[in-house]
């Protein structure tokens, strides 16, 4: 189950990032070219491991819970990428177009629009370049990912207090959300009305927690 958004991780940094299933019997199929096949697997504990049913699913719930607010996020911060990319073009598009037509004010209104997208990314989603790690205070992403760590490498029910930081992250999550849907309905939206006879800033949900 990877997380949406993240690249699979190998070597140093480990196996792909994901919650592990809780024991128990599962289905695995395998469908496609012709081929529909599905067998029963059973998944145990590891024995020597005291861990009840109960606390496996209290992680597994709490690690799909942590990788939900990933997805969302990631799916932010790539959105935010694009329009920084889109917004860019969009500048050589109206600065090498113009001709005769003053257009200094509309290319100013762009390059307020970057900003407002950078400030939006590196206040609520990840730390700003060069991300200089503890001497910046960390962004959801980087809260979401340290917890996952915290309760997933450990074969342990996740404590209180982890349970409580997950509740706080997912209101810090829909916080940084509720910025980037802000951006959208206001200054994309009414960058994009001032862009007439020049290319319009697509946006692409998907993956973005809408």
């Amino acid at each position: 189950m990877p997380v949406q958004g993240e690249e699979p991780q190998t070597g140093f940094f480990g196996p792909p990032t994901g919650p592990r299933v809780a024991p128990g019997t599962y289905t695995v199929a395998l469908k496609g070219n012709g081929i529909d096949h599905s067998q029963t697997v059973a998944v145990r504990g590891d024995p020597r491991v005291l861990m009840t049913d109960e606390d496996y699913l209290s992680q597994f719930d709490s690690l799909m819970t942590l990788r939900n607010i990933a997805s969302e996020v990631n799916g932010a911060i790539s959105l935010t990428e694009s329009l920084v990319a889109q917004l860019t073009d969009i500048r050589e598009e109206v600065t090498s177009s113009s001709g005769a037509v003053d257009e200094s004010d509309l290319v100013k209104a762009i390059d307020e629009v970057i900003e407002e997208v950078k400030k939006v990314s590196s206040e609520y989603l990840r730390r700003p370049p060069p991300r200089m790690g503890y001497r910046q205070r960390p962004r959801v992403s980087e809260e979401v990912r340290s917890l996952t760590r915290s309760i997933g490498t450990v074969e342990a029910r996740p404590t209180t207090p982890q349970l409580t930081r997950a509740q706080e992250i997912a209101g810090e999550a829909d916080e940084a959300l509720g910025a980037g849907d802000h951006l959208l309905n206001t200054v994309i939206q009414q960058l994009n009305d001032r862009l007439s006879g020049y290319s319009k800033i697509l946006i692409d949900r998907t993956g973005a927690g809408q």
